[in-house]
């Protein structure tokens, strides 16, 4: 009889599974540029530093392939974070630029354009989105102040979104 339950295996071994294994590359870096916009080489370079911090593991790992991502989605956050602070700054080159969003328009245009498109969402909506992003709650606080678990909250959130995102390109 066998069973379904993978094997703890060690952090190298998982390391070793993940770069011989190119589909779940494929799938980690596709998950970078799609979620994040991270380019492929960025994507490649984060990969490397996440079969790295696994090589260097020494527990044992239930599930290699999982960890493996919640490793490098982790990664993908800082870099977005430490991006995200980069392009805050204000460049030294043309000081009297105004701050453009990842679209091209003025960020006054954009901040009125998402302000507007706040203002379409029911208010459940609004609260999880200005509570996750803006006010940094977690997916259990945002859920305590809708009376929502934090399993709705997230289905939820990725459904006010959605709708965010349709009433911006209208």
């Amino acid at each position: 009889m066998t069973s379904d339950v993978e094997t703890p295996t060690t952090g190298p071994e998982a390391a070793v599974a993940l770069l011989l294994d190119r589909a779940q590359v494929e799938r980690l870096t596709g998950m970078a540029f799609k979620r994040f916009g991270i380019s492929r080489e960025e994507a490649e370079e984060l990969l490397a530093e996440t079969l790295l911090e696994l090589a260097g593991s020494g527990a044992a790992i239930k599930n290699p392939r999982g960890f493996a991502f919640h490793v490098f989605y982790i990664r993908c956050c800082r870099w977005l974070e430490r991006e995200g602070r980069r392009r805050d700054e204000p460049s030294g080159l043309d000081p009297g630029a105004g701050r453009k969003n990842g679209c091209g328009a003025p960020e006054a245009e954009w901040s009125v354009a998402l302000k507007q498109a706040l203002g379409r969402l029911s208010p459940i909506c609004r609260r999880l989105i200005v509570g996750y992003y803006y006010e940094g709650l977690t997916l259990k606080e945002s859920g305590e102040a809708t009376g929502h678990s934090w399993k709705q909250v997230w289905k939820r959130l990725d459904g006010c979104l959605r709708r965010l995102k349709q009433c911006l390109e209208a």
